[in-house]
């Protein structure tokens, strides 16, 4: 490519406990440094990221994203069927698409990640017309993080103790066992208590959920839990980080490009989607084979 590098970062600048607009800074002068042509832009509220990338995707050679899932997640929204690729520095809380493709925390390394150009086609999901980059999760995950975001829009509870009273609240909730889960039009599980659709072996930059998910494969893993999470809650933990979860008791592993969840008996259930707060069931999983493209180290 003839003369500068283009690059435009769109920054959250509350991410990372109000680091966001600080790192974005160092990312700025460390693409510059390197001979990058690079323009800074702040969000101020929910959907700027989108709005912005939309705007701007023709005129720059990568849009990078200095935040958490939730602001990458309106940039992947914008970027959608684009060839402008995304590139990510992660300051979120569980970083899970940094930690899914091994990108760097340091501002140094990032940039000559972004500066180097290489790239990835990666699936993206789309739930009842709503974006996804990497899972959502339908039942007893998507209760916490609508508890979490309740909480957090009172204020309360930054970072990752947000999720301690959420869980336990979920927990002691008990089960719902009501879903009901078609996969490609096949009916697979009736009653289930959570279904996981992902697109990634990372979840929550914690656990191990889907450990055969390929993110440019174009299929979704699916984890039906069929039985009680509430007694199976320590050992699905314990699997999830010995990475044999799948192998459980009480766990139906599928792969799937279309999911269909529903509940019986009416029952409203929520679902979350990449950590924050989706809608309600009943609900439809797409996949977008090869949705975007995604700036990576090449070693990966």
């Amino acid at each position: 490519m003839e003369g500068k590098r283009k690059i435009l970062i769109i920054a959250n600048p509350t991410a990372g406990s109000g680091k966001g607009e600080s790192r974005a800074r160092k990312l700025h002068s460390e693409i510059s440094s390197l001979g990058g042509d690079v323009e800074l832009f702040l969000t101020s509220k929910q959907n700027d990221a989108r709005e912005k990338a939309a705007l701007e995707k023709e005129r720059f050679d990568a849009i990078v994203v200095v935040g958490g899932d939730g602001t990458i997640r309106e940039v992947v929204t914008a970027l959608l069927g684009s060839e402008t690729p995304m590139g990510v520095f992660p300051v979120g809380t569980a970083n899970m698409m940094a930690r899914e493709f091994h990108l760097p925390f340091r501002e140094s390394k990032a940039a000559r990640v972004i500066m180097d150009g290489f790239q990835i086609k990666v699936d993206i999901g789309r739930a009842n017309g709503e974006i996804f980059s990497l899972v959502s999760g339908v039942g007893f995950d998507g209760s916490v993080v609508h508890e979490i975001s309740r909480l957090r829009g009172k204020g309360t509870l930054p970072g990752m103790h947000a999720y301690v009273l959420p869980v336990l609240k979920a927990f002691l909730k008990g089960d719902i066992h009501c879903l009901n889960v078609w996969i490609d039009g096949r009916f697979v599980a009736e009653k289930a208590n959570l279904v996981i659709v992902t697109n990634a072996k990372n979840y929550a930059g914690l656990f191990e959920i889907g450990s055969f998910a390929n993110p440019s494969d174009g299929f979704f893993d699916i984890c039906v839990f069929t039985e009680s999470i509430r007694l199976g809650f320590f050992k699905y933990v314990i699997l999830a980080f010995l990475r044999r979860l799948p192998a459980a008791s009480g766990v139906k592993y599928f792969r799937g490009r279309t999911i269909e969840v529903s509940t019986s008996g009416g029952e409203s259930v929520p679902y979350q989607l990449d950590g924050d707060p989706g809608g309600i069931t009943p609900v439809v999983f797409e996949m977008l084979h090869e949705g975007i493209n995604l700036l990576v180290p090449r070693e990966l």
